[in-house]
């Protein structure tokens, strides 16, 4: 999904400081919405009303939005260079977001970075002879030695308020590896071309 982008004066710009309460949740929807559906700015008149559901009465103020001129009519010709060109005689009845290209990448950018990280991301499995991260980090987890005393039928060492052992006076035990510790190290090692660490 492509990020929406924003100018910081956005919400001071003479058309959209003038817009109403509603008309101003409209219009901000209406761009998530054209990104999130690669539609380069274009409102449907027909997708109007799930563009957002706090707006009751869409269409109402969309005309607002026309007026203030942060939207304009779909079938009417734009000059402007950062809006969609209507195709084929004009789009279907509904808007066009004016200017959507100055600050959101039109369909044609967004789908052409999916490729291209898609054939990144294929290049990179392809490196690890198709291991993905998730794999590679399951066989680096260690799994966590047992608490001490379990299974023993010793009660568990108290822990004192910040999850530490609490002190005892008596000499810490050197720790040793498990059975587990040593499969998983063992898989590891046996999982590692030889001449890397």
């Amino acid at each position: 999904m492509p990020w929406v982008r924003f100018d910081d004066q956005f919400p001071i710009h003479r058309k959209v400081d003038g817009l109403s309460d509603a008309a101003y949740r409209l219009h901000t929807s209406a761009i998530f919405w054209s990104a999130r559906n690669l539609t380069d700015g274009f409102l449907p008149r027909g997708d109007l009303d799930g563009v957002t559901a706090r707006v009751r009465t869409p269409a109402r103020f969309a005309a607002e939005c026309v007026k203030r001129g942060t939207w304009h009519d779909s079938r009417e010709p734009c000059t402007s260079q950062k809006c969609p060109a209507p195709v084929d005689g004009g789009y279907p009845q509904g808007w066009v977001i004016h200017d959507y290209w100055d600050y959101q990448p039109s369909k044609e950018q967004v789908l052409r970075e999916r490729e291209a990280a898609a054939r990144r991301q294929k290049k990179w499995r392809d490196a690890r002879n198709g291991v993905s991260n998730a794999t590679n980090n399951a066989l680096l987890t260690l799994p966590r030695p047992a608490p001490k005393g379990s299974g023993t039928g010793k009660p568990p060492r108290a822990r004192a308020a910040n999850g530490r052992p609490s002190p005892s006076g008596s000499a810490a035990k050197p720790r040793t590896r498990s059975a587990a510790d040593r499969s998983v190290a063992e898989a590891i090692a046996e999982s590692t071309p030889e001449g890397e660490p």
